[in-house]
């Protein structure tokens, strides 16, 4: 699931749910696997997934939180819930892997993406934070992967998933909570799904707002459904 993006070759890589095309100058394509998703009515999205802390909220129902209620609200059966995260952090990989195989051994849907998700498929930049570490530790990289870098330091190449049209292929009648933590982007997003009318297939959007809400409020104005809630949570608690 990870460390499965060769550059400037033409490859097809099947990973379990997305097909990714890789052309000679390193753009990425996807496409996702019609037929495994059918087999899902109930979906997670977890954007911005760190290091599985809600993840583990969804499977493990005794640790309570206010995303763990919102869980029980849509979820009649964990155990019939297509997860998908998405992790850009490269220091995270290890322990996602673990937390994936963790729910895999056990019978859930959980996937894991290292990648950004966004609203094309394209390559996007970490670098390290200067503001953390005082630059010499990559344990915090910059929450703004589209800024310049700072002293020089060297990028890393992580693939931005679009996940338009993934939330477009997802029949109306099914259960969707999104989560997203994803540092600005954000405000990228979600206009996206507002504009796109996939908002209104989602029940719950659980995000963490960063910044001026001009425009998360302009979104809660204009949306077209009324079955969608979009609610402000910052839930740390972890689970034990």
């Amino acid at each position: 699931m990870f460390n499965l993006f060769p550059q400037y070759t033409i490859s097809l890589i099947q990973i379990h749910l997305l097909y990714i095309f890789v052309d000679r100058c390193g753009h990425y394509l996807f496409e996702f696997n019609y037929l495994y998703k059918m087999q899902c009515r109930n979906f997670y999205f977890d954007l911005g997934t760190n290091v599985g802390i809600q993840i583990d909220k969804l499977y493990n129902q005794s640790c309570q939180s206010p995303l763990q209620k919102i869980f029980a609200k849509v979820y009649s059966k964990r155990s019939e819930v297509c997860t998908f995260g998405f992790e850009p952090n490269p220091n995270h990989v290890t322990v996602l892997q673990s937390l994936s195989q963790k729910y895999l051994d056990f019978g859930y849907y959980i996937y894991i993406y290292h990648a950004f998700a966004g609203i094309e498929n394209t390559v996007s930049h970490l670098y390290l934070n200067p503001d953390f570490a005082y630059g010499k530790s990559n344990h915090l990289w910059t929450a703004g992967h589209k800024k310049q870098h700072n002293n020089n330091n060297t990028p890393i190449h992580i693939p931005t998933i679009n996940i338009l049209p993934i939330l477009q292929s997802i029949s109306s009648n099914s259960n969707v909570v999104v989560k997203m933590d994803i540092e600005h982007d954000e405000k990228v997003i979600l206009p996206a799904l507002n504009r796109s009318h996939l908002l209104c297939k989602i029940k719950y959007l659980v995000v963490e707002w960063h910044g001026s809400r001009t425009i998360l409020n302009n979104v809660k104005h204009t949306m077209s459904c009324n079955n969608t809630q979009i609610i402000e949570i910052d839930d740390n608690v972890k689970c034990l």
